[in-house]
């Protein structure tokens, strides 16, 4: 008898264990798949940033690119703009400075920019600093991040000498950007061979990924690098088209003289 209770206790304990066992491991299921739907959610809305690749030379940056950067700004109050000085143009003359110098000189006009970003990553590579390379990079850094390439109407007309450029519309955006005496038919034509699909608005690039073109339309300005180094830093021309901050720099260090070349 007293063996037969002792063996009905033994099953009622490992019933009531095997009981908490189940319940445990139920809980356990319901939190781990519980955790797995929250990531899913998390994996499948990540949170969409845009930033906008503003790319060139800058030597010297003037105020037709700072116009431009600020009405980048305006356009789009959540985005960043990524200014990235060319280190090796592929297409142009070699600059008149130093990457150095031009980095320094974006820094000094652009140090007041709470959205903006200098990126120097094109003087870490040998060879021409290709624009594709940078997109790349980018997306690869960034893979939720929609990028915005920037170019003036006098690039798109080349674009057919840019390198891989028929990548560009499966990588990114593009916003077009006026030039004095460029016809907008022109552009529009540029616009369809690159593989950019033209929007008469700026937010129709925000519901999609890539591959969108935009043609923004700004106050038409007459600064032009060029122009700027052709004069010299103590030219009137110099004093409306610079940042005093960028003039100081240029006079301090003797560029656009000839003596630094």
């Amino acid at each position: 008898m007293g063996e037969k209770f002792g063996g009905k206790r033994k099953l009622d304990d490992a019933f009531k264990l095997a009981k908490e066992n189940f319940f445990r491991q139920r809980h356990k299921f319901l939190v781990m798949n519980s955790d797995r739907k929250e990531s899913r959610e998390v994996i499948s809305n990540p949170r969409v940033e845009r930033e906008f690749i503003f790319g060139g030379t800058f030597d010297p940056i003037h105020h037709g690119h700072l116009a431009i950067i600020e009405s980048l700004l305006e356009i789009d109050r959540d985005a960043r703009v990524r200014v990235i000085p060319c280190a090796v143009p592929a297409l142009k003359n070699a600059p008149s400075t130093s990457f150095n110098q031009r980095l320094e000189m974006l820094t000094l006009a652009l140090s007041d920019q709470k959205r903006v970003l200098i990126d120097s990553r094109e003087a870490q590579r040998a060879g021409p600093s290709f624009t594709i390379d940078t997109l790349t990079e980018l997306k690869s850094e960034m893979p939720t991040t929609r990028l915005a390439l920037v170019m003036g109407a006098d690039s798109i007309l080349d674009i057919e000498k840019w390198y891989q450029w028929q990548a560009f519309a499966k990588t990114c955006h593009l916003i077009v950007v006026n030039r004095p005496g460029i016809e907008l038919s022109a552009i529009e034509r540029a616009i369809s061979i690159s593989g950019f699909q033209k929007q008469l608005s700026y937010d129709a690039l925000k519901s999609n990924a890539v591959g969108q073109a935009f043609y923004y339309q700004m106050p038409e300005k007459s600064e032009s690098s060029t122009q700027i180094r052709d004069s010299g830093s103590h030219s009137e021309t110099a004093r409306f088209m610079l940042p005093e901050s960028v003039i100081e720099y240029i006079r301090k260090n003797r560029l656009y003289t000839g003596e630094n070349s």
